[in-house]
């Protein structure tokens, strides 16, 4: 009876993440993922993290049966082994047991804003990260010599004290140094690119450029290897998912805006980028 009990265990795991493979190909990026006797809202993170971290996620809500079930314990056991680098978003008000758990992988609580501190917490790996602002960049277009900001954004007085501090030929990266830009959103398969800063260090403004330069490659190497035309979904706007080097899912390029950038210790940095 044990056995069996066991099976039907290891069946409900295994049906989740066939289910949670499902979600990485499609479109949307927030589904719930459903199995007996247990839920999880997930969102396919926008974020970067560690060079050997694939797929990204926040999980926004989990619903069990029976709170600290097997169920429960062995899928976000499971989930945490295979995306160690998870953020998640839940109630202030569930058991404390839970926090406990996931004290044990590292995972920290922060509150977030003021508005919400009562009712939702951020709980968090605790990875040291340094954020750089980069501007607000079109990639479609954006060249070498372009603001890096918008015109309109420049009359805006919200915005006035973040322009004027962020400098085109500002060095943000040392000089002599290795790093590994990876990107990740809209991808399946993410884009690694190593490189040295030489002997001047890199610009604010050459960062851009290699950024921007990383993204319009991607794109352009995945329309030439996919067997899916590229194009819009009927009747809405986002992008085909094609099955071309990285699988470009949700987002062409022309939707992709460059915000900031992560630089975490172990020198990989992270792109902040809205669509």
């Amino acid at each position: 009876m044990i056995v069996k009990q066991v099976n039907k265990n290891e069946e409900i795991v295994s049906q989740f993440f066939d289910k949670l493979r499902l979600f990485l190909f499609k479109s949307i990026r927030n589904e719930w993922i459903y199995v007996d006797g247990f839920k999880m809202y997930v969102r396919k993170s926008k974020r970067l993290y560690q060079n050997n971290i694939i797929n990204c996620f926040d999980i926004a809500s989990m619903e069990a049966d029976i709170p600290g079930s097997k169920i429960f314990t062995s899928i976000l056991t499971e989930f945490l082994k295979r995306y160690p680098n998870t953020n998640i978003f839940i109630e202030s008000i569930l058991n404390p047991r839970l926090f406990l758990f996931l004290e044990k992988y590292g995972f920290k609580k922060y509150p977030i804003g003021e508005e919400y501190q009562h009712s939702m917490i951020l709980i968090q790996r605790n990875i040291m990260k340094k954020n750089i602002i980069l501007g607000d960049i079109a990639m479609f277009n954006w060249k070498k010599g372009d603001d890096l900001f918008p015109e309109w954004m420049h009359k805006d007085s919200e915005y006035d004290d973040e322009i004027r501090n962020t400098l085109p030929n500002e060095i943000i990266l040392p000089s002599n140094q290795d790093f590994t830009l990876i990107i990740d959103y809209p991808l399946h398969i993410p884009y690694k690119y190593q490189f040295n800063t030489g002997e001047k260090g890199m610009t604010r403004e050459d960062f851009v450029k290699l950024c921007v330069d990383s993204y319009q490659f991607i794109y352009a190497v995945e329309d030439d290897t996919t067997t899916i035309k590229p194009g819009l979904i009927p009747g809405i706007y986002n992008r085909i998912t094609t099955d071309g080097k990285y699988g470009i899912w949700g987002h062409s390029l022309d939707d992709l805006v460059l915000c900031s950038a992560d630089i975490s210790d172990d020198n990989s940095i992270e792109l902040g980028v809205d669509s």
